[in-house]
């Protein structure tokens, strides 16, 4: 899963699609970062360090610089007011808690009964991802549907399995607008895809469900103290904070990385192009499997997953797990920033708007999702010193065209962060929507 060190290089050739913010990363920053090496004809290559769980673990912040960029895991979606309200109460959080945090860390706090803090996310994924080695053969089916608005169609999905295996299962994943079957037998894999773009909002679902351990791989909750254990109602929360640097110098930036966990089950991850929330857990043979899954895409705007059937199956006919001509899945990489700024075919200089209130002069950071034709699908906003440049700048990179990128002669979606660098002037005139 780790990408450093891999070389990247542009791919030149024409050709006839991600979501943003999740992922996944395993899949792809949503549920992790996998990395690939582009083909290219012009024989220009990149140096590629791409983000990880390491580097999230390398470049952890105190929670003093981490509250200056940005509040609570998903500060980048809130508004002006959320983003103050937020900071002060979770100021008054630390000031409260900050003695009691380093006294647990200092001891090696054990968390949730007998499980360190350091096996924690490990432990989680064991009592509660069911597509593990020695779990039962079972069939699941899933509905996904937008719980903030559910009239709106366009998040509308169903995903259904049938496991019965790591090396032997059959997945289908299905929206108005694609489709793809993927069936895995030994070494043998097979696709039908019916559709251009696999939605990133989707893989994001589905890999959380089936592949909720992907981005914990890695992650030790020892090396950061931002967030303290919490205890609440009788049980106990715990959350870890991380953040590290994106971006090509001089213009970087700070993003987040955040993970939670309630009673010793997997409650939250968030990271760029990576949302999951657990909820509404039931007993499945030995397991004890999230229910419900939620994914919040942009502030106002959640999805959720249902899992409506989940159960025991005593086999799986041979004829589900045929597999007559091997065909890989729709694949999706993510990039580094230098490669997929390389990859730009049409990239007019973002043009800033003017501002009523706000700092006039700062960084953002988005997550650009890409399809197979080099059309931008989907933009998640990450961190941002003001979220009205993060519209701006969302906006506009909707419009550019990237070369069509390529594994192994292969079509491949892309996805990547761009951070940009921004100034701008206020004017007291303008109307408080900044438009």
């Amino acid at each position: 899963m780790k990408a450093d060190g891999v070389l990247f290089s542009a791919e030149g050739a024409s050709r006839a699609g991600v979501g943003c913010c999740k992922p996944p990363l395993a899949s792809s920053f949503g549920p992790s970062l996998a990395s690939s090496n582009f083909r290219s004809n012009d024989a220009s290559t990149l140096r590629v360090t791409a983000i990880d769980v390491a580097a999230v673990e390398r470049e952890s912040l105190q929670w003093q610089v981490a509250h200056e960029s940005g509040v609570r895991r998903n500060c980048a979606r809130c508004t002006i007011h959320d983003y103050f309200t937020l900071m002060i109460t979770r100021r008054l959080e630390f000031l409260t808690l900050a003695a009691s945090a380093l006294v647990l860390a200092s001891l090696g706090w054990q968390v949730e009964g007998q499980t360190s803090l350091h096996d924690l996310p490990a432990r989680a994924i064991e009592r509660s991802q069911i597509a593990l080695s020695g779990s039962p053969p079972f069939h699941l089916r899933a509905t996904v549907f937008e719980a903030t608005n559910r009239d709106n169609d366009n998040y509308r999905a169903d995903i259904e399995e049938d496991w019965a295996a790591p090396d032997k299962w059959r997945r289908t994943v299905k929206t108005a607008k694609f489709s793809e079957t993927l069936t895995t037998n030994g070494d043998k894999v097979s696709a039908q895809i019916d559709g251009d773009y696999y939605p990133h909002w989707l893989r994001t679902l589905a890999d959380a469900i089936f592949d909720p351990g992907a981005p914990l791989l890695g992650v030790d909750l020892t090396k950061s103290s931002d967030n303290p254990v919490i205890s609440r109602s009788g049980s106990t929360e715990t959350c870890r904070r991380f953040g590290y640097r994106v971006g090509i110098a001089p213009v970087t930036n700070t993003i987040f990385a955040s993970y939670c966990f309630q009673d010793g089950l997997l409650e939250s991850v968030w990271k760029p192009a990576y949302d999951a929330d657990y909820g509404a857990y039931k007993k499945f043979g030995k397991q004890r499997v999230a229910r419900r899954i939620r994914e919040e895409i942009e502030s106002g705007t959640t999805l959720e997953a249902d899992i409506v059937e989940l159960k025991e199956s005593a086999t799986l006919e041979d004829s589900l797990l045929k597999v007559d001509q091997p065909s890989g899945p729709l694949r999706t990489i993510a990039v580094s920033e230098q490669t997929l700024r390389a990859l730009a075919l049409s990239a007019p200089d973002i043009q800033w708007p003017t501002i009523k209130d706000g700092k006039p002069v700062g960084t953002l950071s988005i997550y650009v999702c890409v399809d197979r034709q080099g059309s931008v699908r989907e933009i998640y906003a990450l961190n941002s010193d003001n979220p009205y440049m993060t519209d701006a700048a969302s906006k506009q990179v909707m419009n550019w065209k990237f070369k069509p990128a390529s594994d192994s002669g292969k079509p491949v979606q892309i996805e990547g962060i761009l951070t940009f660098a921004y100034q701008t002037d206020i004017d007291p005139k303008k109307g408080s929507s900044n438009n």
